[in-house]
């Protein structure tokens, strides 16, 4: 699963700068050049959202928050997210005609930086060593409150090198922790500098 959402933004990459097309949400005008027919794709904007937002979705909202999620303050991810799209984006920008640029590298660009925080995310990832398990350490816990949708139940726990990282976890998990029950802190770490961390049962391998 990991190499799909790794590779999965590949081929768009692939199109952007062999192509260089600005994505169109509208209907092409009638007076529109040879060149600005050329450089622009058909992209109704209902079909790309249903394409990208699941992808990015899935990242933010399932991985990183609840499988393998990023230890704090995750600096390194953000600032390899933020290096890539710059590059992208530059590369992007210098195949593109001048007089295309302003339209096409704020429209590409958007997608370009939400492609690479996933890509770094799951390149990461991927790219980790072995799992690592530890009896897990609680250093402080809290509870969802059941009427606040947005409020997640959280566990603060102890990593290998003796940092502290707060992670979101399910109810179920939360309980189990706090009852005493057999728990162990999985961790991997990238050769690039990010740390993820999940919590899970002895039986259970990550």
């Amino acid at each position: 699963m990991i190499w799909l959402i790794t590779l999965a933004p590949i081929p768009c990459f692939v199109i952007y700068f062999r192509f260089s097309p600005v994505p169109l949400f509208e209907q092409r005008t009638k007076s529109a050049t040879d060149e600005w027919r050329a450089m622009h794709i058909k992209a109704p904007f209902v079909l790309l959202t249903w394409f990208t937002l699941p992808y990015i979705g899935q990242v933010y909202f399932l991985w990183s928050r609840w499988i393998m999620q990023v230890a704090e303050p995750g600096l390194a991810w953000g600032i390899q997210s933020v290096l890539l799209a710059a590059l992208l984006i530059a590369l992007f920008a210098r195949l593109t005609p001048r007089r295309l640029r302003q339209e096409s590298v704020m429209l590409v660009g958007l997608l370009l930086i939400f492609f690479s925080t996933t890509f770094v995310y799951g390149a990461n990832l991927m790219l980790s060593g072995p799992a690592v398990h530890s009896p897990l350490v609680i250093l402080g816990s809290h509870a969802a409150d059941p009427t606040d949708g947005e409020d997640l139940s959280t566990l603060t726990v102890q990593l290998a090198d003796g940092s502290e990282t707060t992670l979101n976890v399910l109810d179920n998990t939360y309980k189990a922790a706090l009852s005493g029950e057999e728990l162990v802190l999985c961790q991997r770490k990238s050769p690039l500098g990010i740390v993820f961390v999940g919590i899970h049962r002895p039986d259970t391998h990550r």
